[in-house]
């Protein structure tokens, strides 16, 4: 029984080594593409296998997970690091993909009020979220504006704040969906421009290229703005690991608020933080300084609502 567990931790090992090498490669394929998203994954089971094949008295294959443990684990650590959240904040921005077949209207809407957001951007609102949403936030967020869809694409921004201008955008020609880009200028003369998007999620090739494309004409978009004073926030199916998601931020020029502010899960299909991803992320150009970011509680969505304050 104990060269049979013994064989297991070894096993785990080759396979967590193999998934962090192949995910290296996610620019020639969707397949490798998504064995780039699990590096907390395979950072978590390499350090506990290593640490079981030591005690089992295998101390080769130990001394491999440990030091490839390890060693990702270093590479993680920035993501993970305490926040650096300081300073004062002017507005607060709301980012959540609620789930379509979430019945949990009630749980959604008491997070929304208790954060009281000047911005919400939300995603997979279908018509039942819409009718909800509408009818408990429209006295204290005036200004809305959604794509209402039968799948699990529909998208919906509200604001306290007036916006000069809100339209809906199509990013792809291959397989699109919708997202929402709003302007607003403040009482001091400033500008800045949000949008929310929800690619679809890469679980095909098919899928993955039409999740590229629409990443790559958001960065065109945001290029083609004042980028300085953008604000990009929604479930972009796409953890920070990915040479697409890279690709996202060298283009658009926009920055990932967890390199500043620590990395949180905010999509667990099961409720263990290890096996969830980062996939709802809010990117700012230049010139937004933000104070604060913080991954919001269960709200009967697979997805956490993320916080950020800026100005």
């Amino acid at each position: 029984m104990m060269k049979r567990l013994a064989n297991l931790f070894e096993i785990s090992v080759i396979l967590s080594i193999a998934v962090v090498c192949a995910g290296l490669f996610g620019r020639w394929h969707y397949l490798l593409d998504l064995c780039s998203h699990f590096r907390v994954q395979a950072a978590f089971t390499l350090v506990v296998s290593g640490l079981l094949l030591l005690l089992l008295k295998r101390r080769r294959w130990a001394t491999v997970g440990l030091v490839a443990g390890l060693g990702l684990t270093a590479t993680l650590w920035p993501f993970f690091a305490p926040a650096s959240d300081a300073g004062n904040s002017v507005y607060r921005l709301l980012t959540l993909n609620v789930l379509t077949t979430n019945p949990r209207h009630d749980r959604v809407i008491a997070f929304i009020r208790k954060s009281d957001p000047d911005f919400i951007v939300l995603q997979e609102t279908s018509p039942e979220w819409i009718e909800s949403l509408d009818e408990a936030l429209g006295t204290s967020w005036p200004y809305q504006k959604s794509i209402v869809r039968s799948d699990n694409f529909g998208i919906a921004m509200y604001s306290k704040l007036p916006w000069v201008s809100c339209e809906m955008k199509e990013y792809s020609s291959t397989l699109p969906v919708p997202s929402l880009s709003a302007l607003f200028e403040f009482p001091d003369g400033d500008k800045i421009r949000l949008i929310t998007t929800h690619p679809l999620p890469p679980m095909n090739r098919d899928l993955w290229d039409a999740r590229n494309s629409q990443l790559s004409g958001l960065a065109t978009d945001v290029q083609g703005g004042e980028s300085d004073r953008t604000i990009v926030a929604g479930d972009l199916n796409c953890t920070p690991w990915s040479y697409w998601f890279g690709r996202l931020l060298q283009e658009s020029g926009l920055r990932n608020l967890a390199d500043e502010h620590g990395l949180s899960v905010s999509w667990m299909p099961i409720p263990i933080p290890v096996c969830g991803l980062p996939i709802d992320h809010v990117l700012v150009g230049s010139e937004i300084r933000v104070s604060k970011r913080t991954v919001g509680p269960y709200v009967g969505s697979d997805h956490r609502p993320v916080v950020v304050e800026f100005e």
